[in-house]
């Protein structure tokens, strides 16, 4: 069964930052990803991490308005060490921010949205017999995705990392590796843009990452998924995944042709796996 294909690319959101509130403008299915970003806030209260709640929205203006949460510093400023030095720190919270994502995995539910396992753009990167696997495992056991689960969208409740709080910004599409308000789909295109962000994405000190410290981030990660999500995940295929999710970035953000982007992404994924000393499961 091969990877459908992806509705077309909508204009860039817009952001305004309104006193206590936060307006997101040109959403592409504002009713729908309102109910969606309540459904995470509600989860995050039982789940130990933050997520804005949606106050309103406006269907003729494609706008919702947010509560405004303070978000001091942002997770990729601490893993890559520009405010913190405590490593146990870090790794505590890379898995807060590792079960949050499982538990939008396992206890997000909505209903009449449709079912996209696996996006055609990034579909078109995996080899077929892997696309067919996550086809499949995704019918089987769908989730509804966050969307856009990268570093970017991951900050913090206070300036003091040891006692803040995991916030989780943004559950819409990017449109490069998520590409509907919100949908049923394979468990590891989210994993697969973290774990891209998060090893790729370090990118002031990719080169001089120490690898060990590397593959700790990314177990405590899926650690904490693992232990919130109750599913195992197969380190080989996020792998793979997490190239094509780059290759889709380079095509449609960075208007690569889709050659060059599926050999440069599959040259960052080597040099990741070179870095960390080999993928195991």
């Amino acid at each position: 069964m091969k990877a459908r294909r992806s509705p077309p690319v909508p204009s860039t959101t817009r952001v305004r930052v309104l006193g206590d509130v936060v307006a997101k403008q040109s959403v592409s299915d504002p009713a729908v990803e309102f109910l969606k970003a309540r459904a995470i806030a509600d989860l995050g209260q039982r789940c130990g991490f933050v997520a804005p709640r949606p106050l309103s929205y406006q269907e003729d203006s494609g706008t919702i308005l947010f509560e405004r949460v303070p978000t001091p510093v942002s997770l990729i400023a601490v893993v890559t060490g520009a405010a913190l030095d405590d490593e146990s720190v870090v790794l505590a919270l890379l898995a807060v921010s590792g079960r949050a994502l499982g538990a939008i995995h396992r206890h997000l539910d909505l209903d009449q949205i449709p079912q996209d396992p696996l996006p055609a753009q990034v579909g078109r990167f995996l080899q077929p017999t892997l696309q067919s696997r996550l086809v499949e495992e995704a019918i089987d056991a769908p989730v509804v995705g966050h969307g856009d689960f990268g570093t970017a969208n991951l900050y913090l409740t206070s300036a003091d990392p040891a006692r803040a709080r995991v916030v989780v910004l943004d559950p819409f599409p990017n449109f490069y590796s998520s590409f509907h308000a919100a949908a049923w789909e394979s468990r590891y295109l989210d994993l697969a843009l973290f774990d891209t962000c998060l090893v790729r994405g370090s990118v002031r000190s990719f080169l001089t990452l120490d690898a060990g410290w590397v593959h700790a981030m990314r177990s405590a990660f899926i650690g904490g998924y693992r232990e919130v999500a109750g599913v195992e995940v197969d380190l080989r295929v996020l792998g793979a995944v997490s190239d094509a999710v780059l290759a889709s970035y380079l095509t449609l953000r960075r208007r690569w042709p889709s050659t060059a982007a599926s050999v440069g992404a599959r040259l960052v994924g080597l040099r990741r796996r070179i870095r960390r000393g080999g993928c195991t499961r």
